[in-house]
């Protein structure tokens, strides 16, 4: 397991959320400086995602769709 990953993934939820925030506030004014929190939001979030899903295994991850809508799941192995 990733050692202090609990003070890794909560430091990338407060930065994502600042990001958010810089996005929010930049987005009327300056386009472009929004589109990079943007990509900054986009690229934190998927490194919190890896090591969320790292520490059970992505195989153990159910994987859902539109069909968890109609109550329907299927693993990737059905796939």
């Amino acid at each position: 397991m990733l050692p202090a990953r609990h003070l890794i993934n909560g430091s990338l939820l407060g930065v994502n959320l600042a990001a958010m925030g810089g996005f929010l506030a930049a987005a009327p004014a300056v386009p472009a400086v929004a589109a990079g929190y943007l990509g900054l939001n986009t690229l934190l979030s998927f490194i919190k995602g890896y090591t969320l899903t790292a520490a059970v295994g992505g195989a153990d991850m159910r994987t859902f769709s539109w069909a968890t809508f109609t109550g329907a799941c299927f693993d990737i192995e059905d796939l």
